[in-house]
């Protein structure tokens, strides 16, 4: 139970921290896992309602899951950068309550309002909580469940990505324009920052 609000306001802490540097923030993460990969490469696609991004590096694992769920841990080996299995991942709660992870292994997502229902569920949980949880004082990043990916997910897994993130938007009438903008604003400044990245496409509707 002491975990519960101190790791939901470690990822508020986080998402004031990184605020606005999501973009950066995954293109970060799949240069961390690109160490062995011959050729590079990020696919970025905005749709009406989700941001997907997936990347062909080492696929991500059931450790990498696991390390999302302890906002203080990570799995790296050195803290040289932040990627997906660090604390900048949480940049991303900027724009979603439901982040999903696809991989070969993996098929995960994490939802707020599911996670405050499993606890308010639990007998331990209600002693010490007997007015119950509600979704803002619970980690987004508490408890994974199992996930079913889109027909785009599938499609980029199916073409040789193997990670896929899925981050349905939180409000897609506010979200999607600041996003869009974002991605057709990445520069060469940007490109420069991760030269271990040989292409970067970015599709918009």
């Amino acid at each position: 139970p002491d975990r519960i609000e101190s790791d939901a306001g470690t990822e508020r802490q986080d998402r004031a921290d990184y605020d606005g540097r999501f973009i950066f923030e995954l293109l970060q993460n799949a240069v961390d896992e690109m160490g062995d990969t011959a050729h590079p490469e990020v696919r970025l696609e905005l749709t009406e309602d989700r941001l997907i991004v997936a990347n062909n590096g080492t696929a991500f694992t059931i450790d990498d899951l696991y390390a999302l769920t302890l906002t203080t841990r990570t799995t790296k080996a050195g803290d040289t950068s932040i990627g997906h299995k660090g604390r900048g991942f949480t940049s991303v709660l900027g724009i979603t309550d439901r982040p999903a992870v696809y991989s070969s292994d993996v098929a995960a997502r994490f939802d707020r309002q599911e996670t405050a229902a499993r606890l308010n569920d639990d007998a331990v949980i209600a002693e010490h909580y007997p007015d119950g949880l509600t979704a803002v004082n619970v980690p987004v990043l508490g408890m994974p469940c199992e996930a079913t990916p889109s027909a785009a997910t599938r499609d980029l897994l199916d073409e040789g990505f193997t990670t896929v993130f899925e981050f349905p938007l939180r409000d897609p009438d506010a979200l999607h324009g600041r996003i869009e903008r974002k991605l057709r604003g990445l520069g060469e400044n940007t490109v420069a920052l991760l030269p271990e990245l040989e292409r970067i496409r970015i599709e918009t509707p």
